[in-house]
C-alpha cells in the first residue's frame, strides 16, 4: 500500500506547511498546488525534496556555510554571498534573520518565534529549507522573465 502524505497527520505540529499567503507575488505567475501556497515548498524534514535533493541535504550539514553565503546573497544581506559564507558561529542570528524575509518574497509569514526555534533545533534542516525556497524563488524570476521578455524586480521586503 502507498503511503499519501497529504492525509498523514504532521508528527511536528508547526514544523511543516503552515501559514498562509498573505499576497500575491507581483509580476510572477500563479503556482500550481501544492507549492508555495500554504508555506514553504518543501516540508523542513524532507531531504530529498527538489531543487536540490539529498546533496543540497548533505550539504547543509557538512559544509552549512556555502548555503548561508546563497541565502545570505539572496535576501540582500550584509556583504552578499562572502558575508553568510563567512558567519563563523553567527549562523543561528543569520538564519533568524533571513528565515522571515525569505518567507516574506514568497508571500507569507515567517514568526521569528518559529524561525528562531527551527535555527536553534534544526539548524542543517533549516538551512536546507531556506535554501530550497531561494532557489525556487530565482527559477520562479527566471522563468517569469522569460516568458515575459523583460525583468522581474524582485519584490520589496520590509524592514522590521
Amino acid at each position: 500500500a502507498s503511503h499519501d502524505r497529504s492525509s498523514a497527520s504532521n508528527p511536528f505540529p508547526g514544523l511543516g506547511r503552515r501559514g498562509r499567503r498573505s499576497r500575491p507575488l507581483p509580476g510572477l505567475p500563479a503556482l500550481p498546488a501544492p507549492s508555495m501556497a500554504a508555506g514553504f515548498a518543501a516540508e523542513i524534514f524532507d531531504c530529498g525534496a527538489e531543487p536540490g535533493g539529498c546533496t543540497l541535504c548533505a550539504k547543509a550539514v557538512i559544509c552549512p556555510c556555502f548555503l548561508m553565503g546563497e541565502i545570505n546573497e539572496h535576501i540582500g544581506g550584509p556583504l552578499g554571498w562572502l558575508g553568510g559564507c563567512l558567519c563563523l558561529g553567527q549562523c543561528t542570528i543569520l538564519l533568524v534573520l533571513a528565515g522571515p524575509r525569505v518567507a516574506q518574497r514568497s508571500g507569507f509569514e515567517e514568526p521569528l518565534e518559529r524561525a528562531c526555534i527551527m535555527a536553534h533545533c534544526c539548524m542543517p534542516f533549516y538551512i536546507a529549507q531556506l535554501a530550497r525556497e531561494c532557489r525556487t524563488q530565482r527559477a520562479l524570476r527566471t522563468r517569469s522573465e522569460a516568458s515575459t521578455g523583460k525583468p522581474v524586480a524582485p519584490t520589496q521586503v520590509e524592514m522590521q
